[in-house]
């Protein structure tokens, strides 16, 4: 039984870190500067954003008050935040595949932003990005887990 849990024990740390490490790897060995590409990422960023009509974005500020009285409130607000989470990563996940594969590298190829020989590395940078979306999605489930076991729902 101890190598058992020993072993999902890897895995879930292996599925929770792994995507993050695959990042970082794989950003490391494209990440060099690159002489023959015109500009900054965040240029090319801001060029993709004002060619796709979205020009004036602002965040949304919460604040929130501490207060003993309203601790039943904030416990609510807690937890339907934390169900937020997991429904806003059950709809964005696809939504983000679908971004980086099926929107993103065409742009780049279509627009010649990157060279042919470029794709392969971009596909690469894009994919384990993704991945990342999974782990945040998991690393979230395990959140909401933790708070139902602190409240002994």
């Amino acid at each position: 039984m101890p190598i058992i849990l020993g072993l999902a024990s890897l895995i879930l740390l292996a599925v929770l870190f792994g995507p993050q490490w695959w990042v970082r790897r794989v950003l490391a060995h494209h990440g060099a500067e690159r002489p023959d590409l015109p500009g900054t990422g965040g240029e090319l960023a801001r060029h993709l954003l004002d060619e796709a009509g979205l020009r004036v974005l602002a965040p949304v500020v919460f604040i929130l008050v501490k207060a003993p009285i309203l601790l039943v409130l904030q416990v609510v607000a807690g937890l339907a935040l934390l169900a937020m989470r997991i429904v806003v990563h059950v709809v964005t996940l696809p939504v983000e595949f679908d971004a980086s594969f099926e929107k993103a590298l065409p742009v780049l190829e279509h627009g010649r932003y990157l060279s042919k020989s470029d794709m392969p590395a971009a596909h690469s940078v894009l994919r384990a990005a993704a991945w990342t979306y999974v782990a945040a999605a998991l690393a979230t489930l395990l959140d909401v887990a933790r708070w139902f076991r602190v409240l002994k729902f």
